[in-house]
């Protein structure tokens, strides 16, 4: 969602069990598998620690997202079936 194209995943700036389990959101982010290669490994092969990954996210996010997308996104989490 960072780019504007669909998101078939999920990005999570945290692993708080509260997150994974999906009894909030806040943390998790849709994302398209693109930025989320980009946001999680070095040059698509080394994985990076949860810090650096969490500032690459927040890089690409101020870089290209509107007010409007990150209300998208959240609409778009709200409509998922979580399987907890």
């Amino acid at each position: 969602m960072i780019c504007g194209d669909r998101a078939s995943e999920l990005h999570h700036n945290r692993y708080a069990r509260r997150d994974l389990l999906g009894k909030t959101i806040s943390e998790i982010n849709p994302i398209c598998h693109p930025c989320h290669r980009e946001i999680e490994f070095d040059e698509g092969k080394f994985k990076k620690p949860v810090d650096g990954a969490r500032k690459k996210f927040l890089e690409l996010a101020k870089k290209n997202d509107e007010p409007e997308d990150v209300m998208s996104m959240l609409d778009d989490i709200a409509s998922w079936d979580w399987p907890i």
